[in-house]
């Protein structure tokens, strides 16, 4: 616990987590809400596939006396200031629009951006862009993630059966910008055929994408900036009506491949051990069949000190 400016202590709010068991009625089966005094608890799951231990947490929120907060500055009622320039210091600027781009983007767009920064146009046309990534050579390549979607949130194939290829028309898109100018040359389709994909790596001359139920990955075998082989998947991830999009990320320090996965619900019990978590890859095995992860990190273990 921390003094403040004042030597008043701070407010403290902190989880704690009790114990971990494979099966919650093994030590808890006496317990309900009302036993534990009402604490707020959570469950997570943690371990390598096929032998998960799940993990159970009681806690509650602790408050000590602290000195009274800075009140926020008062804007102007119905408005609402992302980013307020008296505390960031940011400037209003113009964003340049290349003559290929006009009539596809407004003229009169502004960004707020530090001192000394402008913005441009680098792309335009795209549908429902989503992550970047650079490959190897310096291209930019970005997840197009809502080819041919009239829906803000749901993929044209939104059931719990995987589309035929065919059916999905998600891509990555490769942006070529070969005379330095700051404006893609062209638009490249990389990858296509992809269901709900939003993000994007390269590690060891592949191209690794997280779509909605795998994390895929391609082979570029003629060097003309087009992943025509489509290998085995790296692994298999559960898929459903909500949250829907995968990120992946390389560590290459520690040769590890995360995968964020989202819950089934956003207010329940999960039940799936592959759900709300971050999936670990050991990246040195990576090219055979699918691996087996590990939960390296769950939403639930937290706590907030101020």
């Amino acid at each position: 616990m921390q003094a403040g400016a004042a030597g008043v202590r701070a407010p403290v709010l902190a989880f704690v987590v009790c114990r971990a068991a494979r099966d919650k009625d093994a030590f808890f089966a006496d317990l309900d809400e009302e036993s534990i005094g009402g604490f707020h608890h959570e469950d997570w799951w943690a371990g390598e596939r096929g032998a998960r231990i799940r993990l159970w947490q009681f806690g509650t929120m602790v408050m000590v006396p602290g000195p009274k907060p800075v009140a926020a500055p008062a804007y102007a009622r119905g408005t609402i200031q992302m980013t307020p320039r008296e505390h960031l210091g940011l400037e209003q600027v113009a964003v340049i629009v290349p003559p290929k781009y006009r009539g596809q983007v407004p003229a009169d767009l502004t960004l707020n951006v530090p001192p000394g920064m402008g913005a441009r146009i680098f792309a335009a046309g795209l549908e429902g862009p989503r992550f970047m990534a650079f490959s190897p050579d310096g291209v930019l390549h970005v997840a197009n993630m809502k080819v041919g979607s009239v829906r803000e949130f749901n993929p044209p194939h939104n059931d719990d059966v995987i589309p035929a290829p065919e059916a999905m028309r998600g891509q990555i898109l490769a942006l070529p910008d070969r005379d330095g100018d700051g404006v893609a040359d062209t638009s490249i389709v990389a990858v296509d055929n992809l269901w709900w994909a939003t993000s994007l790596a390269f590690y060891g001359g592949e191209l690794y994408v997280g779509d909605r139920h795998a994390v895929r990955r391609y082979r570029d075998e003629n060097g003309d900036g087009v992943y025509e082989n489509e290998l085995p998947p790296l692994a298999e991830l559960p898929y459903g009506d909500h949250h829907r999009t995968k990120t992946i990320q390389f560590d290459e320090i520690n040769d590890k491949l995360y995968v964020s996965v989202g819950s089934s619900c956003d207010h329940c019990r999960e039940t799936d051990p592959e759900r709300a978590v971050i999936l670990e890859f050991n990246a040195r095995r990576l090219g055979g069949a699918a691996s087996s992860p590990a939960v390296c990190a769950t939403p639930w273990a937290w706590a907030f000190i101020r």
